[in-house]
């Protein structure tokens, strides 16, 4: 039979990584390995101290019902504690914090909360393609927050147009950011919340990357920014921080009424998550200091091994300061989905176009640190003998 899909689905654009691991998928059936630099999805074990709380809890009856909608206690103050220990923020964890079922959830439920059928939200581009397919699914209108080079990758508020600006319910900030590896300091998120302030509009900051940096950069959370707990609230994974993708569990703290309504939506949504799974989050949170030395140490080589490989080659390639992706300028002159395609084809390196994070992120591709240093190694060597030296 042939069903009739909404139009708030048929309107959604292809989820990149969806389409990337299709592409993947039959190159691999056809015979031939892929060595996969597209996804942010850390390759260490979760730490086994994390693991062994998991065990211990399971045996425990009341993990086995429904957790309490909002997130048990023990966490929520434990989510409290951290704000104050690392960024110096208040967090009551009665009222401003919501455990989520990991945050890429939060981010779509954030636009169902807050947009209605054509309201605007303002979306960074490049950015997580999740931020405008949330806005897509509460049918609501993207428009853009261009991230340029030339601005290292913030938003130029003065730009946004006074009509947009004052239609705006909703803006989506992340730094670290993903793709492109950009920091914000305090300073730059006082300008949003001053603009948020002016136009009233909701800041959600993204601020899954904030743990993994790199050297002496400590990346600040958006609510150390004075006000800004008047105008939004910031989203939080287990996922980078701990290695923890596969948990999902994540939490959003900041503005009360934000909170109270987020939590509204996910009533209708979904039931928590497993109460084993949030104790051993909070062993987790309560135990941690900082992601470990050796984990930063094997990120930092990985970046290193790609930049003395691939530099040689023509590609540009910039350490940052935070996250676990590179964003590089395309090394020829086609565009990066075409180049992207190509460096599969010929070489079986699977890399992000530009592209897929919007269209100012054409020009640049992104690569993913979360696999093998041996097969950083091997994707060189491909790409410089299939690649390059046959051209």
């Amino acid at each position: 039979m042939n069903y009739k899909i909404s139009n708030r689905v048929s309107n959604l654009p292809s989820y990149l990584f969806a389409h990337l691991e299709n592409m993947k998928q039959k190159r691999v059936k056809d015979g031939y390995p892929v060595i996969d630099l597209s996804v942010g999805d850390p390759n260490f074990p979760t730490q086994s101290h994390i693991v062994e709380k998991m065990k211990e809890v399971l045996s425990e009856y009341e993990t086995h019902r429904y957790p309490p909608f909002r997130g048990i206690d023990e966490l929520k103050i434990t989510i409290s504690d951290w704000y104050k220990r690392r960024f110096g923020v208040d967090i009551d964890p009665e009222k401003e914090v919501l455990i989520l079922v990991g945050s890429k959830e939060g981010l779509s439920h954030i636009s169902l909360s807050y947009i209605d059928p054509g309201e605007i939200a303002l979306v960074p581009n490049p950015g997580y393609p999740a931020y405008a397919g949330g806005v897509a699914l509460a049918g609501g209108q993207v428009e853009e927050l261009p991230l340029l080079e030339k601005n290292n990758f913030f938003p130029d508020f003065s730009n946004v147009s006074p009509r947009v600006a004052k239609k705006a319910k909703l803006m989506f900030l992340n730094y670290p950011n993903n793709p492109t590896g950009a920091v914000a300091s305090v300073e730059d998120f006082e300008q949003a919340v001053e603009f948020a302030k002016k136009n009233n509009i909701i800041v959600a900051h993204d601020a899954a990357y904030s743990e993994v940096s790199f050297g002496n950069y400590v990346a600040p959370s958006f609510l150390k920014a004075k006000g800004a707990k008047d105008v939004g609230v910031e989203f939080h994974s287990f996922s980078k921080t701990f290695c923890m993708t596969g948990w999902r569990i994540g939490m959003v703290v900041g503005n009360a009424e934000v909170i109270d309504n987020i939590a509204k939506t996910k009533a209708f949504v979904d039931s928590g998550v497993f109460g084993a799974i949030q104790k051993a989050a909070s062993f987790a949170l309560d135990s941690y200091n900082e992601v470990p030395k050796e984990i930063k140490e094997r990120y930092l080589e990985r970046m290193n091994i790609l930049k003395r490989g691939l530099e040689p080659l023509g590609w540009e390639i910039q350490v940052p300061k935070a996250g676990y992706f590179i964003w590089v300028k395309v090394p020829n002159n086609n565009s990066s989905m075409e180049f992207c395609k190509m460096l599969l084809e010929e070489a079986g390196v699977l890399m992000t176009p530009g592209i897929g994070f919007g269209g100012y992120g054409e020009g640049f591709i992104r690569i993913s640190l979360n696999v093998e240093e041996e097969q950083l190694h091997r994707a060189i060597k491909s790409i410089n003998e299939k690649f390059y030296i046959q051209k």
